[in-house]
């Protein structure tokens, strides 16, 4: 199937190089003042797309006469009247996916984000003999393309509405979210399908009496000790999570703090000019998503939530 890739918009672009920092497939370049795509190396991840400030980068996707090509091709090599469409980001094991929706055989097609799936397309398929249409699409506070997971979740339930009235099954289309979880396989070819970033200490393997709160707050002191503060958002905004991070750990936290951090956490990792602090916010957002009881805890319990070192548990 063939794809439209990125183009950049020279007039809107600045050549600011914030999409070369931060590309992990460094497919972008700066040559001169202008910013020039290497396709052969681009992953359509959209992280680019979503970090240029001035909205010079576009993605174009699938076109629908593509995709049906592909899936009338498909269903003959599949033999199969199940599709499943899934953020290339979030994409599971193909044995998870059959658990995930009790199914044995599908049609796969991966993409950068199904939030951008011409519904056209997803109307097609069924008039085509397609009986399912299964959706995996990233958690939404995982979504690398602008709000791509919330349009993922209004699309589906405006048409699973509009099919109910034509006659089709409830579970016609199925939307489910999937995330990089525990077991998840620590090799490269696995590692790859859901892209996660690891880099220096990447990895931190504690014991099951660690909480979440001073994992947390291990990888943000290295992180900060790291930061070379010419940015605002870095430099001013970890130091603010470290220290409502340091309260919530002596058992002094107070009612607004989660989402006091949720709000910083998305500023840094929003507005921050380098890897360093776009990445560094991940660890907050995900964990509190993941685990927000254990942070109410620290709240709740106060003093009797505090823990010994967190060294001591690694």
């Amino acid at each position: 199937m063939e794809e439209i890739a990125l183009e950049v918009n020279e007039k809107q672009c600045s050549a600011c190089s914030i999409c070369s920092s931060i590309c992990p497939f460094e497919a972008i370049r700066k040559e001169g003042d202008k910013i020039t795509l290497d396709m052969e190396r681009c992953h359509l991840c959209g992280i680019c797309y979503t970090a240029c400030p001035a909205g010079a980068i576009s993605a174009a996707y699938y076109n629908t006469d593509s995709l049906v090509s592909y899936l009338e091709q498909a269903k003959v090599k599949y033999n199969s009247r199940v599709l499943v469409l899934m953020c290339k980001a979030s994409a599971p094991p193909f044995a998870e996916i059959e658990e995930i929706f009790s199914i044995s055989n599908f049609i796969p097609l991966s993409l950068p984000c199904v939030g951008r799936i011409p519904v056209e397309f997803l109307l097609t398929a069924l008039a085509k003999g397609i009986e399912r249409i299964c959706i995996i699409a990233c958690e939404e506070d995982d979504c690398r393309f602008k709000e791509g997971s919330i349009i993922t979740k209004q699309r589906v339930f405006l048409l699973k509405r509009l099919l109910e009235q034509l006659g089709y099954e409830r579970d016609v289309i199925t939307l489910k979210r999937h995330g990089l979880m525990l077991n998840t396989p620590v090799d490269y070819e696995t590692l790859s399908t859901v892209s996660p970033i690891i880099g220096y200490e990447g990895m931190a393997v504690t014991d099951k009496e660690a909480r979440i709160i001073d994992t947390i707050y291990y990888f943000l002191f290295f992180a900060q000790k790291s930061s070379c503060s010419k940015c605002v958002p870095c430099r001013v905004g970890m130091k603010q999570v470290l220290h409502i991070l340091e309260r919530m750990r002596h058992g002094e936290g107070h009612d607004g703090d989660i989402e006091q951090l949720q709000r910083i956490a998305e500023t840094v990792k929003l507005t921050s000019l380098c890897p360093l602090g776009r990445t560094a916010a991940y660890p907050v957002l995900n964990t509190v998503r993941d685990f927000r009881s254990e942070y109410e805890a620290c709240i709740q319990k106060g003093n009797a939530g505090v823990s010994h070192s967190y060294r001591s548990k690694i």
